[in-house]
């Protein structure tokens, strides 16, 4: 169900480390609401870091 889903928004912030870009989610279609909102990490040179349900 998430290949169908768009980008909400694209944020740069900055953690301990330094800048990410966060690219968040959203998936109405998942019944649990904790998990409705998936944050994906990239480097700001795009390369992919991670992701999670928290935004952390």
């Amino acid at each position: 169900s998430w290949s169908s889903v768009t980008s909400k928004s694209v944020e740069e912030k900055s953690f301990g480390h330094g800048p990410e870009w966060v690219v968040t989610f959203e998936n109405e279609s998942i019944e649990d609401p904790k998990k409705q909102t998936l944050y994906v990490f990239f480097t700001i040179n795009g390369k992919y870091l991670a992701s999670n349900f928290t935004g952390q």
